[in-house]
C-alpha cells in the first residue's frame, strides 16, 4: 500500500483508539467489577470449610451474616434512593440518566420516593424472617426491572453505574444470610 493509505489506516486506527467513550470503558469496567464480586461470593459460599466452635453457639439462621444485616443494608440503599426521589427528584433523575426533567417527571419520582420509604416503613414493622423474606424478593425484581433494564435500554450517565456496585452488595447480604 502506498503512503497515502498508510496514513489513512493510522488516521482510522487512531481515531477508534483515543476516541473511545469513556462511558463505554466505566460501563465496562463496573460490570467487570460486578461480575468479580458475584463470581467471589458464589465461590465463597461453595467453597467448604471448618465452621469454629464459637460460630455453631450462636442461635441465628445459619446464614454467614444476620438477616437483619440484609435488612439493614436495604434499608441503606432504598432509603437513600427513595429520599433523594422525594426531596431532590431533579438531582437523582438527572444524576442517573441523560433527561431533561419536567414537572410530569417530578411528580411521580416524588411518589415513587414516598413509595420506596413507605415500603422501607412496612419493612420495619414486619417479623425479621417476613421483612427479609420480602426484602429479597423486592430487592431480587428490582434488580432485573431497576438497573438492569436501564443500562440495556435506557440512555444513562455514568453515576448509574453505581447500581452495579449497590445491588451486587444488596443480593449478596441477603444470600449470606440465608
Amino acid at each position: 500500500p502506498g503512503p497515502a493509505r498508510r496514513k489513512l489506516e493510522r488516521s482510522v486506527l487512531s481515531r477508534s483508539i483515543h476516541h473511545r467513550k469513556p462511558l463505554t470503558i466505566t460501563y465496562t469496567t463496573m460490570k467487570l467489577i460486578s461480575t468479580i464480586l458475584l463470581a467471589s461470593t458464589a465461590a465463597a459460599l461453595k467453597a467448604p470449610r471448618a465452621a469454629p466452635m464459637k460460630a455453631l453457639q450462636v442461635p441465628r439462621g445459619g446464614g454467614m451474616v444476620e438477616k437483619s444485616t440484609a435488612l439493614t443494608v436495604t434499608k441503606v440503599v432504598f432509603g437513600l434512593y427513595g429520599a433523594q426521589m422525594l426531596f431532590v427528584p431533579d438531582f437523582v433523575m438527572t444524576q442517573n440518566f441523560k433527561m431533561k426533567m419536567n414537572k410530569e417527571t417530578a411528580f411521580i419520582t416524588r411518589i415513587s420516593g414516598l413509595g420506596w420509604l413507605a415500603f422501607l416503613k412496612c419493612l420495619g414493622g414486619m417479623d425479621e424472617d417476613d421483612a427479609f423474606n420480602t426484602s429479597f424478593i423486592v430487592s431480587a425484581i428490582c434488580a432485573v426491572i431497576g438497573p438492569i433494564n436501564a443500562e440495556l435500554n435506557l440512555d444513562c450517565n455514568t453515576a448509574h453505574g453505581a447500581a452495579w456496585v449497590l445491588f451486587p452488595v444488596l443480593l449478596a447480604s441477603h444470600a449470606l444470610a440465608m
